[in-house]
């Protein structure tokens, strides 16, 4: 709270004030003489409150597969950041990550030429990518690496359009599968981040590459919270989902991949 005496209006919109908060535009009654108390008590309020969500939202999301969006679809959502911001939040660390740590690409892109006709000009310039993205590989993990945010962000509405159809009696509008989707990527890209960081600095690629695999369980887990059904029914649909999400996101990364090596 301000030493100084709040104005009688809001600052903001001009309305009169009846409490701590304006009525109708929702901004906090101040005074415009601050001080640097005032400044110190509402860095230190939005760092603690934002924090404080920040842990219960992901301690949710790791801990209750599911759980989160659930809260969401229910109405609870002001204890959380918003889905949106959590998937920006775990993909922007595991980008930055990925393209600050020495060979993090590495291995994430290898060619091998199979040998194309040279008939059109297509196929000579894939062959001619294909040469140099044998002499630079880390560049070309590189250049996959600097897609693939725009690649994610496009399957997200793909997968929740596909979780859509196998549970579209369950939740017919299609942003429940929305906020599923969002919140799945945000875990896989908090599981990603995890991997770099192990594979980098504590534990050999192999071992901890198996950290990858709790996204299968998470997904399973995660649908059976949100959607219902059966575990043999949740099984079944989750493994056509999963399934059906591999192919279209397989068939993305091959197209980023091929117009790369179409521009090399």
């Amino acid at each position: 709270m301000s030493h100084a005496a709040t104005e009688p209006d809001c600052l903001n919109c001009g309305a009169e004030l009846q409490g701590k908060f304006c009525h109708v535009c929702g901004q906090k009654a101040a005074s415009v003489h601050l001080g640097m108390h005032d400044f110190v008590h509402e860095a230190t309020h939005e760092f603690l409150h934002l924090d404080g969500k920040i842990l219960q939202t992901v301690k949710l999301l790791v801990v209750k597969p599911g759980e989160l969006t659930r809260q969401f679809l229910e109405g609870r959502r002001v204890r959380y950041i918003t889905p949106v911001r959590l998937y920006l939040t775990f993909s922007l660390i595991f980008f930055t990550l990925a393209a600050l740590l020495p060979g993090a690409t590495e291995g994430m892109v290898k060619v091998n030429r199979t040998g194309l006709n040279q008939d059109t000009e297509l196929e000579r310039r894939i062959e001619g990518g294909l040469l140099k993205a044998e002499q630079e590989n880390e560049k070309l993990g590189q250049a996959v690496l600097h897609n693939l945010p725009r690649v994610m962000f496009v399957l997200m509405p793909i997968f929740a359009l596909v979780t859509w159809a196998f549970y579209r009696k369950q939740q017919r509008y299609y942003i429940a599968h929305l906020y599923y989707s969002i919140h799945f990527h945000a875990f896989t890209f908090l599981v990603m981040t995890l991997y770099i960081l192990l594979a980098r600095l504590v534990l050999p690629k192999p071992v901890a590459a198996l950290l990858i695999l709790t996204v299968l369980p998470y997904h399973f887990i995660a649908l059976r919270r949100v959607f219902g059904g059966s575990r043999a029914v949740t099984f079944s649909k989750g493994l056509a989902i999963g399934v059906l999400y591999w192919i279209l996101a397989l068939t993305a990364v091959m197209v980023s991949v091929l117009t790369i090596l179409m521009s090399l």
